[in-house]
């Protein structure tokens, strides 16, 4: 944008602002030309952009952005934004989307709902980036130019708007009307958002005569403008911005839906409306001072765009060039051979038969000849011997997993027997496992002892 300063003057006040159409009744086509249509330019690269509108109630906001009663026609900024988006995008791949919001009552409305009546607030979310998010907004795609003013009519058309003393027709919520473009070329996809924003005007109650629900209204709208006069200052502030001083974008629902057009990655446009009656003049004061402030205001504008391809060390490292390939074969005959195994035949003669299978119990097992040697050792009293047989047989659980026989049928041999005849237990000790698997020979030898029993002579095997 060519840099054309100009002073103005009201007072013992002085302010700088780039652009100033006063008095000579110039026409909105020469303030599109000279301040929006280079943000419109740079939409296509894929810079995101805002043009809000600032100023008192009554001082032409509305009018001058092309929203309320001169919706389809000419006069307005963004009537003409969209005559110029519709022109460029015939040369490109592109796709159009647009949604409209207002905030009333310090509560963001979807002016596009199906059921406007019965329309629920919107929702701001902020993504891990930074990057702030609408939950629930309506985006509509859009192919012609007519297309986009019937949306731009009927959002407005459902726009809250009110009479007071100083306006018939007062906007009373700030709105914001979208245009996303996306552009898809070879190697990339740039999604770029140009920001178009009315704001309602600063009023005061003796003045509009406001009372009821057109009170409360006003309250909403000077809250909210006073957090964006806050936040401009800040920003505005070279030495408190150097300093990293917070600043309060989550005041107002419209400083955190406009926190990346105010000082984020966005080329923004104030337009400040004020009005030329004498007694308007303090409010006129404000606004100047605050556009002046807003002037300053430095963001880092970048572009929003995603890669649609691979990038080229990627396809390198990917596809081996023809002497990485050629290498590789030699390196491949000169290697020495290496001698091929069978390892099935080698896991199937190490693995042992079903005959060799391993015992039963998960835990380990005594061996046999150990186990009826300590048996024979047994000479003491009854008790002890229960307790004896508890550490014998430790590593069992539960008795039915001592009753389970270590093979697929027990063997015996003399040894075992001579054991077993030395122990000086009765039959009912062995009552309590029936299901031990012994042939005749075994039961003449147990019944053969001559302990004594107890009451309970599950006690030997308990768990």
């Amino acid at each position: 944008m060519t840099q054309c300063y100009t002073r103005v003057h009201v007072g013992s006040h002085t302010f700088m602002y780039d652009f100033v159409f006063g008095n000579a009744g110039l026409p909105s086509s020469q303030i599109y030309h000279r301040c929006v249509a280079p943000l419109v330019e740079d939409l296509f690269k894929g810079y995101n952009a805002t043009v809000l509108a600032y100023g008192q109630t009554a001082s032409g906001k509305t009018y001058t952005m092309g929203m309320g009663t001169n919706c389809g026609t000419s006069d307005g900024i963004i009537p003409k934004v969209m005559e110029y988006v519709f022109t460029r995008v015939e040369a490109v791949k592109s796709q159009i989307r647009v949604s409209f919001l207002e905030i009333y009552n310090e509560e963001i409305y979807d002016l596009l709902a199906s059921n406007p009546p019965s329309r629920a607030p919107i929702i701001i979310r902020e993504t891990a980036s930074g990057e702030i998010t609408l939950q629930g907004v309506t985006e509509v795609d859009v192919k012609t130019k007519e297309e986009m003013s019937s949306y731009l009519a009927r959002g407005s058309f459902a726009r809250a708007s009110g009479s007071t003393n100083m306006n018939i027709q007062s906007s009373r919520s700030h709105a914001v009307f979208t245009i996303s473009l996306q552009i898809t070329t070879a190697e990339e996809i740039l999604c770029a958002k140009l920001r178009l924003v009315d704001l309602a005007g600063s009023e005061r109650a003796n003045r509009t005569g406001a009372d009821g629900m057109r009170l409360k209204e006003g309250r909403h709208i000077n809250s909210s403008l006073l957090a964006l006069r806050n936040v401009i200052s800040l920003l505005g502030d070279v030495r408190k911005r150097k300093k990293g001083a917070h600043v309060p974008y989550r005041v107002s629902k419209l400083t955190r839906l406009l926190q990346d057009s105010l000082g984020g990655k966005s080329k923004t446009v104030m337009i400040a409306c004020v009005s030329p009656a004498i007694s308007d003049v303090e409010e006129t004061l404000n606004t100047l001072r605050y556009a002046n402030c807003a002037r300053n205001i430095k963001n880092q504008a970048v572009v929003q765009k995603q890669k649609t391809y691979a990038p080229s060390f990627m396809f390198k490292e990917l596809t081996p060039s023809k002497s990485e390939a050629k290498n590789k074969a030699v390196v491949q005959k000169h290697k020495p051979s290496v001698p091929s195994f069978d390892y099935d035949a080698m896991f199937k003669e190490l693995t042992p038969s079903k005959s060799e299978s391993l015992p039963v119990y998960d835990k380990p097992v005594y061996d046999k000849e150990d186990v009826f040697q300590d048996f024979s050792e047994l000479k003491i009293p009854w008790p002890s011997q229960a307790a004896r047989f508890d550490d014998l047989f430790a590593s069992t659980s539960s008795r039915s997993e001592l009753r389970k026989p270590v093979y697929d049928k027990p063997v015996y041999d003399e040894d075992v027997f001579e054991a077993i005849t030395e122990l000086q237990y009765n039959e009912d000790v062995f009552e309590a496992i029936p299901e031990l698997q012994c042939d005749e020979d075994v039961f003449e030898a147990i019944s053969e002892l001559q302990i004594p029993s107890t009451s309970q002579p599950d006690d030997v095997f308990r768990v």
